[in-house]
Parts: structure tokens; sequence; C-alpha cells
């Protein structure tokens, strides 16, 4: 039987499957969650037969990084029937889930199918769930490989944190341009400076560290927080960033003494860690961060709090700067 919509599956590493949920019907237009199946780290979506979705994520850096594969399909049934299929000028190399399937490939398909690992012009994509088997023939680009894609976009990244401020800058509706100044605290060896250089006219970033980054819009202070703030004026920056190794309640210690920098109708962007590895203890710190941020910085709306794909043992948070100040 035909689909209505075209179903996609998605297989990520069952700790991110709650994220990816939220994240693919954010990012992509006519998207929605159809199913998950934690325990394999499977997920589902409903699209349009005509939409670009998965291909147009396949070269999205954001969530390469956590895909496994996809498996684009446009029919279910108890079993492959494959009699209403032209394939006859076809050569399909197939991809099944789960894999084990494969031992069963000339069980499941028709013998006069024309078939080859590397010189095909389809893919088949077969998954078996609940009982049912979904499937579709897709043009050879349909096949989704990481390590290709990865090195196609592949630019030396400084650190790994670079794709948390990528990450965070798209999803925190943070319009940032080449007018802006930012300011980087916290920030060597320098992923993030590194990532914020291509987007804001200025950066100056501070840390007692060595940065392994250099740039020709990069100022670096190689001094403590507390002693740059002395150099620098007040409501001079569009932006503030803060991607420091504490716990939320020292991270507002740290803005508390450099909200002042930032312009009215500003931005701060920045990451508490979640250290325990008691769920209800996180559970319970989680619920005070917003609460507290507000309570604190009177000044401040926070826009979004969440749990980014590229966050580990951590939360993001995005707030701003009221234009009228109290």
């Amino acid at each position: 039987m035909r689909l209505s919509k075209k179903l996609v599956f998605v297989q990520s590493d069952p700790r991110h499957v709650s994220r990816i949920v939220e994240f693919f019907p954010e990012m992509y237009e006519n998207v929605q969650h159809f199913e998950t199946h934690e325990d394999n780290g499977m997920v589902s979506f409903e699209t349009d037969h005509t939409s670009s979705f998965p291909e147009v994520a396949y070269q999205d850096e954001l969530c390469y990084r956590y895909i496994n594969r996809y498996f684009s399909c446009t029919y279910v049934s108890d079993s492959i029937d494959l009699v209403n299929i032209d394939y006859s000028s076809m050569v399909v190399r197939f991809q099944f889930y789960p894999q084990t399937m494969a031992e069963r490939a000339q069980e499941l398909l028709p013998v006069d199918m024309a078939v080859s690992p590397t010189e095909f012009t389809h893919v088949l994509n077969i998954v078996h769930l609940n009982e049912k088997y979904y499937y579709g023939f897709f043009p050879k680009g349909n096949l989704f490989c990481a390590n290709k894609i990865y090195d196609a976009l592949h630019v030396p990244k400084i650190s790994r944190a670079y794709h948390k401020i990528v990450e965070g800058i798209i999803r925190g509706n943070i319009p940032i341009n080449d007018t802006w100044r930012v300011f980087d605290i916290g920030a060597a060896p320098g992923g993030w400076s590194q990532h914020l250089c291509t987007l804001a006219g200025e950066v100056v970033a501070v840390d007692k560290a060595n940065m392994l980054f250099d740039h020709p819009k990069l100022t670096f202070m190689q001094m403590r927080a507390e002693e740059a703030l002395k150099l620098l004026d007040p409501a001079s920056f569009d932006l503030v960033v803060c991607d420091i190794n504490l716990m939320y309640e020292e991270i507002f210690e740290i803005l508390l003494n450099l909200q002042h920098l930032i312009k009215p109708g500003g931005y701060l962007l920045f990451t508490v860690k979640m250290p325990r590895r008691n769920p209800k203890v996180n559970c319970a710190r989680l619920l005070r961060i917003v609460p507290s941020f507000l309570e604190t910085f009177p000044n401040f709306d926070v826009q979004r709090a969440w749990w980014m794909l590229a966050n580990l043992k951590e939360r993001t948070v995005v707030s701003r700067k009221k234009l009228i100040l109290n």
C-alpha cells in the first residue's frame, strides 16, 4: 500500500532520540513526528512526497554528526510487494533495518532485480518494524553516507564546542550580522570564536588559557574576565556568550558583573552544566534555572532554554536585554 505521505526513519544513538524528535520538525518545513522507537534509536517522521527532506538534512552540519542512517519509505505492507513497481531500468543497492534482514534479501526480493553495492542507480530502503515492512525506491543521491558528507562539509574545528554555538545561534533565533560586536567569555581554545568570526564584525575573546585560533576580526585578551571588564565600555556589545564549565549559580555570578556590557536589545547566550548523574536532582535543577535567572537579571527576558543536540551534560539558555530597563 502506498503511504499518503513519505515516511522517513532516522536512526541515531538512543541518547539523542528525544532531542531529534524536537529538532527535525523545528528545522525543516512540512516534517511531523510520527513514531519513536527509543530502544533502537529510531525515530520516524512524515513529510510530503515532494519534500526534499531528508536530502537537505544530509548537508546540514547541525544534524549529520548525530545521525547514523536515514530510510525514506513510500510503501507499507505485511510483506514486500514490488508487483506494481517498475524496477527494470534500475540497478539497486539495498539499505535494510534491521541489518540482519540483509541475510534474507534473496528470499524477500525478486530474482530478476539488478543489484550492485557500488555501481547502482537507485536505493531500496527496507525497514521492518512492528511486524510491518516499510520500503521505497529512491535515486542514488538518497543514500546517506555520514563519512562522505563529513569529508565534504568538514572545516577543521578548534574544538567540539564549535557545534554548540552553531546550533545555539540558529535555534536561539539570534539575528547576528556583520555589524555586531561579540564578547566571548572563557573562549579558549577558540571553538565559539571560530564560528562567531564568520558572522560578526568583531569578536572580543577573553580567557587565561591559550587560544588555538586567530582571525583578523578577533581580539584576544589573555586574562581573567574580571580584569577584562575594566578595559571594556558599557553597552558596547550586541551579544555576549559564555561556555564555562560551571554550575548555573557560579555562571550567574560572572554574568552579573558583565551584564552592563550588553546593549539594550542585545543578546546573552550561555550554557549551564548538569554534572550530577541523579536524574531527579538534574530535573530539579533544570526547573530552577529560568526562574532564578529572571529573578537575578530583571532587565533580561529568556527567549529559550533547552537541551540542544550538541549539548552533553549541559543546557543552553538564550536571553535578551530589555530595551527599556527597570
